[in-house]
């Protein structure tokens, strides 16, 4: 077997309207990259590097819910706070020019 036997994880596949390129998923998790609870040049990295090692399809995590909850800096704050959504924009493009969402 060429494909080692993964043919179905490397196939193209439907989410409702959003089609991805293989079923290959990073669930969401706190990566400890983030600076003072924003998006990081570093963060920026890490999705890329995964869109463009194959992932079809990544999801962030690691957000606060209540700001006085955040004991780390490297938490992320509220996704009501501007700059996080400025920030995710960025590594969203990023990730959709590798191909992945």
């Amino acid at each position: 077997m060429a494909d080692g036997g993964f043919s179905r994880l490397f196939s193209r596949f439907r989410i409702g309207p959003l089609e991805l390129r293989n079923r290959i998923v990073q669930p969401p998790h706190q990566i400890q990259m983030e600076e003072d609870g924003l998006p990081s040049p570093r963060s920026l990295d890490y999705y890329t590097a995964r869109a463009r090692g194959g992932a079809a399809l990544l999801v962030a995590g690691g957000f606060t819910v209540d700001p006085r909850l955040s004991r780390s800096t490297q938490a992320l704050r509220l996704l009501t706070d501007g700059r996080v959504v400025d920030g995710f924009a960025r590594i969203a493009e990023s990730v959709h020019r590798e191909g992945a969402a």
